[in-house]
């Protein structure tokens, strides 16, 4: 990226630099017979070049690519391709103080970047660290698929990095491998600082 020159301390526009055009050299690897180097021409904001648009034979204006500047806006750009998930893992797995690794199946203990339990003045939490992105479902809602976690994780800003948990509670997780965990709480200790989950893990298609 080229940065512009600072404005004019006396209010003038500011003046940037357009793109340096090359001149090819000869044979030599000189610049040629009469020839000079690169040279920058600057343009000042808010101005239109002269000669970049022409009178069409048709009374419009047509601009230095010959197409009309009146005609017909360009076709809307395709709409991104839907991600396809697919299961990866489920099953019952229950969180204590040591982390688990959800891009492994089934879940293996990772390092201190994943998810755990933790007791906080007798309240279980759910912790995650850095490299993975955690919400809670609102109590009573219903999120059952990876695409309800989609939706979850991005309304939720900015995201924790560990919520309190109770029987009952729907958590999603953004694994650094992009995979989406969904986790339902069936029950807490909080003597044992563990948070007993069923649990589904989806990742994308390689289709």
């Amino acid at each position: 990226m080229t940065a512009g020159s600072p404005p004019d301390p006396g209010g003038g526009p500011a003046v940037t630099a357009s793109p340096v055009r090359p001149t090819m050299g000869g044979g030599d690897g000189g610049s040629g017979d009469g020839g000079s180097g690169p040279t920058a021409e600057p343009t000042v904001a808010g101005t239109e070049r002269p000669g970049a648009s022409e009178t069409a034979s048709d009374g419009g204006t047509t601009d230095t690519t010959g197409q009309p500047s009146n005609g017909p806006p360009p076709p809307p750009s395709s709409d991104p391709v839907p991600v396809t998930w697919v299961p990866f893992f489920s099953g019952d797995v229950t969180l204590d103080e040591s982390p688990l690794d959800f891009d492994r199946a089934p879940p293996r203990p990772g390092s201190a970047d994943d998810a755990a339990a933790g007791v906080a003045e007798g309240q279980v939490y759910v912790v995650v660290g850095r490299a993975q992105v955690l919400a809670k479902a609102v109590p009573g809602s219903t999120v059952s698929s990876p695409e309800d976690c989609v939706d979850l994780l991005r309304a939720t800003r900015p995201t924790p990095d560990r919520v309190p948990v109770a029987a009952d509670d729907s958590l999603c997780l953004l694994t650094d491998e992009k995979r989406i965990v969904l986790l339902y709480v069936t029950a807490t200790s909080a003597p044992a600082g563990t948070a007993a989950t069923a649990v589904e893990v989806w990742e994308q298609s390689a289709d």
